[in-house]
């Protein structure tokens, strides 16, 4: 966490973010990262799928805020650290299809986190998310 929070300190530019979201993958140099960030998404869909007015009160409970959802059944703006927001979209399963998430990130947030703390975000959301320690993270 020390580390994580020391990144954002040293590359932080203080520049707003642009409000354009981008997935994970689509950032420079994410390759070799991108299925550990999508199997947190994956956990958040299975946890909240069928129950997404528990969700609701998770995400409210980490501060976030209901936002348009677009396409998506739900949609939450998380402000993770200042002028690092998260995009969390979540479809509820269906008939023939299971529940999906989506956590998108403001185009603008290599300013203050490199990727590696970028997958840590992720894990550390998904942790707090689904009530586990965040402790195990860093072990």
């Amino acid at each position: 966490m020390k580390i994580f929070l020391l990144i954002y300190l040293t590359r932080a530019a203080g520049r707003p973010g642009g409000g354009s979201w981008v997935a994970y993958r689509d950032l420079p140099n994410t390759v070799s990262k991108s299925k550990a960030f999508e199997e947190c998404t994956c956990r958040i869909a299975a946890e909240f799928a069928g129950d997404p007015e528990r969700l609701d009160l998770t995400v409210r409970g980490l501060g976030g805020v209901a936002v348009e959802p677009g396409s998506a059944g739900r949609a939450y703006r998380l402000a993770v650290l200042p002028r690092v927001d998260v995009l969390l979209l979540f479809w509820d399963s269906e008939e023939e299809f299971p529940a999906r998430v989506s956590l998108l990130l403001d185009r603008g947030v290599l300013d203050y986190l490199d990727q590696e703390a970028l997958l840590f975000l992720a894990e550390a959301l998904v942790a707090r998310m689904l009530g586990e320690d965040l402790g195990d993270l860093v072990a």
